[in-house]
């Protein structure tokens, strides 16, 4: 036989095995039995979904997140983070590319190693902010039941002639909080449709789903991957906190019937050990 075919075989075959092996398995069950009792005022809770095309286990991540929506509805607010090794750029169908600045920027300070992984609120329970996927309800549940210590209003103006959107954000504080805050602002897309590797027969073919429905995905930051600081205690309960207004260009592929402003509020100093825990989000359309 030819050298060069079996080189190339076997280039196939380890390739396949990196792929599936750093692409983390996902269990059942994955979720406890929840009931969640919606409030008045309720601390949002963010899920970053660390994905990418080629995770063969990420579609099942993605059905328990839409699970998970079910159940928590507007106050889980998903951020689909394409970025590291199962977002690169491969021949087609997988030459696209939904890596961000952000995106990648986060991927390297929270050190993600595989897919799929969350993030939950940037709580760092343990030592560490990454969670599996069998660990999403148990976190996305005792956040989002904790009482916000911030009021939080976000509202959207999209121009049709110029694809600008404009984002407005105020907040009042609930409770007397201390230290640095950062203000974060990024923007999603739902329902685009390229193809997804998946190993679940149950969500699709595999090993390829060609029209695959991708969701939340992070398109951008607005304000920068860190966002900006937004106050710095102390801040008493009641205060208002400072108005923010952005305008921002949407992409000439985003659909704007499909994009979502996401803004979070986010500690960022680290005196209590508390560094990035984000305290309250608001997620809104751009164009209904």
């Amino acid at each position: 036989m030819n050298k060069s075919y079996i080189y190339i075989a076997l280039l196939t075959a380890f390739f396949s095995l990196l792929l599936f092996l750093g692409c983390d398995e996902i269990e059942p069950p994955y979720k406890e039995n929840i009931t969640f009792n919606n409030k008045d005022t309720v601390r949002n809770v963010v899920l970053e979904d660390y994905t990418g095309h080629l995770c063969v286990n990420c579609p099942s991540a993605a059905a328990e997140i839409h699970d998970l929506k079910q159940i928590y509805g507007k106050n889980m607010i998903v951020i689909a983070v394409h970025a590291g090794f199962f977002a690169q750029t491969q021949s087609a169908p997988f030459d696209y590319d939904f890596t961000t600045s952000a995106g990648d920027a986060w991927n390297n300070q929270f050190n993600i190693q595989s897919n799929p992984m969350g993030i939950i609120s940037r709580v760092n329970s343990g030592g560490t902010y990454k969670r599996n996927v069998s660990e999403w309800s148990f976190y996305v549940d005792s956040v989002i039941n904790e009482t916000p210590g911030v009021l939080m209003d976000l509202s959207t103006s999209y121009n049709t002639s110029n694809r600008k959107v404009q984002i407005d954000i105020e907040g009042t504080a609930l409770e007397n909080l201390s230290g640095d805050y950062n203000l974060s602002v990024v923007i999603t897309e739902d329902s685009i449709i390229k193809p997804q590797k998946n190993n679940d027969t149950l969500l699709g073919p595999t090993p390829d789903i060609i029209d695959y429905t991708h969701m939340h995905v992070l398109r951008g930051a607005v304000n920068g991957p860190w966002g900006e600081n937004y106050f710095t205690g102390p801040v008493s309960k009641e205060d208002p906190l400072p108005q923010k207004q952005y305008n921002f260009q949407l992409d000439a592929e985003y659909k704007p019937e499909h994009c979502h402003i996401i803004a979070f509020i986010y500690r960022s100093d680290n005196m209590d050990g508390n560094e990035y825990e984000i305290i309250q989000a608001a997620e809104k359309r751009v164009w209904e």
